[in-house]
């Protein structure tokens, strides 16, 4: 039973239906034990003053003592069984709590907003032979490094610089922190549901140009974010992903086909946000429909994709070539094709009409000319 995946899609739902526990009240502890009774094959155990879900094979740290203080070291084993995760209500209210050790056995770190109420916590630390995680810093990291886990509340630095190897935030991973700048390297391609959501200081975001998506409640209710531009490479913004964002002065939505969510919330607050898109896209199809103040890009789309570049960032290298493979890959297996029109134009540098390996390889062999002192563009290399 993944406690992670199930606490934080019910926290989502209830965020979105605007009934979310408020920060550090008794309250919050109800929403978890409601969605644990639906577990039938667990016994409730005490043992050495920690509350545990005890199952056939593993035990899963369920409650600690509202007393605990400093830095608190998960058993690896309750009565001689791996304690494999931990519930979201493990650590809720625990106000002199500062720092969790996380076992090799724990390859489940329920990260919804499993520190509410736990203002101190500054230091997250995994042992080094822990299989699926690993700790940087005082971040928790999946083992590759790919995926931002969770960051402790009492993160000290005002700006955080998420980690160059990094392709995903997680769920929850800044829940409740004070950071009040986001800088995101250029291989985050995901912002997850409820990832960057209730930070109450954060005032600035700085996209990667390769985000493809941003999911539902992602930055919901943090409150002082000015505003947000959301890069030409993002196709798809989630219900609600900035629903309560009071300061939100205004969004910009450089992708003209971005893929927004038809709600009402979903990009601000219609009284104080103004939308700014192209003419003729999603952005503005989206502000009059639900009452926003528009204000066009007289540029024209900043996003023009050239031949070889189907990522749209500018420069014809590796990445391009990847994205290329998936989605030939994609249309190998049977998948319907999601690029635009332009993206596929920019891909199919052969010009056959279709989006191969072929051109892949044509992509891989003009960066690899690039990076050995060639110069010029791609249509001039296909010549030669």
């Amino acid at each position: 039973m993944n406690k992670k995946k199930l606490f934080a899609g019910s926290l989502s739902l209830a965020m979105m239906l605007g009934t979310a526990f408020p920060l550090g009240t008794s309250a919050a502890p109800s929403l978890t034990a409601g969605i644990t009774a639906l577990a039938s094959d667990y016994e409730e155990v005490e043992v050495d003053g920690l509350t545990y879900a005890m199952y056939s094979d593993h035990a899963e740290l369920k409650e600690t003592p509202s007393d605990i203080k400093g830095e608190f070291v998960i058993p690896s084993t309750a009565n001689g069984l791996p304690v494999t995760s931990t519930w979201s209500s493990a650590f809720w209210s625990k106000t002199e709590l500062t720092g969790v050790f996380y076992p090799a056995s724990v390859t489940d770190v329920s990260n919804g907003g499993c520190f509410v109420g736990s203002e101190k916590v500054e230091k997250l630390t995994v042992d080094e032979n822990n299989p699926e995680y690993c700790s940087v810093d005082n971040i928790i990291m999946s083992k590759d490094k790919k995926t931002l886990i969770l960051l402790p509340p009492a993160y000290p630095e005002k700006e955080f610089a998420v980690p160059e190897t990094i392709e995903s935030i997680d769920s929850c991973a800044f829940y409740n922190t004070s950071i009040e700048s986001i800088i995101m390297p250029e291989n985050v391609k995901k912002v997850s549901y409820l990832s960057c959501c209730r930070m109450p200081k954060l005032k600035s975001v700085r996209f990667s140009n390769n985000t493809e998506s941003i999911g539902s409640s992602a930055f919901k209710d943090d409150v002082v974010l000015e505003s947000a531009d959301i890069p030409a490479s993002v196709k798809k913004i989630d219900r609600d992903a900035f629903v309560n964002c009071t300061s939100l002065g205004s969004i910009t939505i450089n992708n003209p086909e971005c893929k927004i969510a038809d709600f009402e919330a979903t990009l601000g607050v219609k009284e104080t946000t103004v939308i700014r898109g192209y003419a003729g896209s999603t952005a503005q199809t989206y502000a009059e429909k639900w009452g926003y103040r528009f204000e066009v890009l007289e540029d024209g789309p900043n996003n023009t994709i050239a031949l070889g570049d189907p990522t749209g960032d500018g420069k014809i290298d590796a990445n391009d070539a990847t994205f290329v493979l998936v989605e030939y890959a994609k249309l190998s297996t049977g998948g319907e094709s999601t690029l635009t029109e332009a993206e596929q134009s920019a891909a199919d540098v052969n010009k056959d009409g279709k989006t191969d390996s072929k051109d892949a390889s044509v992509i891989l062999a003009f960066y690899s000319y690039l990076s050995t002192g060639g110069d010029g563009s791609l249509e001039d290399y296909l010549t030669k």
